[in-house]
C-alpha cells in the first residue's frame, strides 16, 4: 500500500526507462552537415592493426555536444579487434563470435555506444564516417591482447548516460552546481555495471600499465611518478592529446608517397558544386573551360 500522491516503485523505472530511451532517440538524431566528409574507409583497413584505437567525428546531437564541450573534432573512441582468428585466447573469440555473427573476413571494432551498450559489429558500420587510427606506442603484443580480453569481458555493459549528462554540467561554462560537489560527479568506481567508450578503453590500458594522459609528480630529489588519469575524466580527445599514441592518418584520395604526386590530384573535370557546397568550396570555372 502506496501513500496517495506516490508512485508506484515499478511504474517509476518503467517511467525513467522511457525518460531515457525517448532522450537518446533524440541525442543519437544525425544532423546533416555540408562541410562533412568521410574517411577512405580503404585506407583505413589497410593501415589499422589489433589493439589500434579509432576516432571518430560523429553527427549526432550528442556529438556535437561532446565536441563543443572537449573542445575537439572528436566525439567517440572504438578498440579495433581484428578479425576473428585475430583474438589469440580460445574462451575470449568465441565471446566475441556470440556477440557478433560476423565472417572471418570481417574487420571488428568493440565501442560502447549510447542506447545499445557496449556491442561489437563491424568497421563497415562507419564506412561513412569520418575516422582517425590511434597506435599505442610500442605497446607489447601480449599487452594488446590482454587489452582486448578487458574489453571483450565487459561487452553486454549498459551505457552510461549519467555520465554525459555529470560531463556536460561539470564543463559547462558557468556554474550550475557548487564547486564542493563538482568532485563527486566522477567518483570512480571500478567494476561499474555501466560504462563509456573513453572510459571502457583508459581502463583497459591502465590494466597493462600503458599511460593515456598521465599526472608526472616529481621531487626535490628527482623522482618521478606516473598517476594514471581518472578513466571517467577520458573523453575522446584525450586520446588524441596523448604523446603516448601514435596517428595514423590516410588520405581522402591516395596518390601515393612520391614527392610532387599532389599535382596528380583531379582538380579539374566536368563535376559540379551542388548549391549547399557553392557557400564553402569554389568552383575554378577557368580551370574547368581549359579542361
Amino acid at each position: 500500500m502506496y501513500s496517495r500522491g506516490k508512485l508506484d516503485p515499478t511504474k517509476e523505472i518503467r517511467l525513467l526507462k522511457t525518460l531515457s530511451t525517448l532522450i537518446s532517440h533524440w541525442l543519437l538524431a544525425r544532423r546533416y552537415d555540408p562541410l562533412y566528409t568521410g574517411s577512405n574507409l580503404h585506407a583505413i583497413r589497410y593501415e589499422l592493426r589489433p589493439g589500434d584505437l579509432v576516432l571518430v567525428e560523429g553527427q549526432t546531437r550528442v556529438a556535437r555536444i561532446i565536441q563543443r564541450l572537449t573542445l575537439s573534432s572528436w566525439s567517440h573512441v572504438m578498440l579495433y579487434l581484428g578479425r576473428v582468428h585475430d583474438v589469440e585466447d580460445r574462451h575470449i573469440r568465441h565471446r566475441v563470435q556470440s556477440f557478433c555473427n560476423a565472417s572471418p573476413e570481417d574487420m571488428l571494432i568493440l565501442e560502447s555506444e549510447m542506447g545499445r551498450g557496449t556491442v561489437v559489429q563491424t568497421l563497415d558500420h562507419y564506412s561513412d564516417y569520418h575516422l582517425r587510427i590511434l597506435r599505442p606506442k610500442n605497446i607489447r603484443y601480449q599487452d594488446v591482447q590482454t587489452v582486448i580480453a578487458f574489453c571483450v569481458d565487459r561487452l553486454g555493459k549498459e551505457y552510461n548516460l549519467r555520465q554525459i549528462v555529470d560531463l556536460m554540467r561539470y564543463l559547462l561554462p558557468w556554474k550550475v552546481l557548487p564547486r564542493r560537489w563538482g568532485s563527486s560527479l566522477f567518483r570512480y568506481q571500478p567494476n561499474s555495471p555501466t560504462t563509456v567508450c573513453s572510459t571502457l578503453l583508459a581502463e583497459a590500458y591502465a590494466a597493462v600499465d600503458f599511460p593515456v594522459l598521465p599526472l608526472i609528480k616529481d621531487d626535490s630529489d628527482g623522482q618521478y611518478r606516473l598517476f594514471q588519469r581518472n578513466p571517467m575524466f577520458v573523453y575522446p580527445a584525450t586520446f588524441d592529446k596523448s604523446p603516448y599514441f601514435d596517428v595514423i592518418k590516410t588520405a581522402h584520395v591516395d596518390h601515393g608517397p612520391v614527392r610532387g604526386a599532389y599535382k596528380l590530384m583531379p582538380w579539374r573535370g566536368h563535376l559540379q558544386l551542388d548549391e549547399p557546397e557553392q557557400d564553402y568550396y569554389i568552383q575554378d570555372h577557368d580551370h574547368d573551360d581549359k579542361a
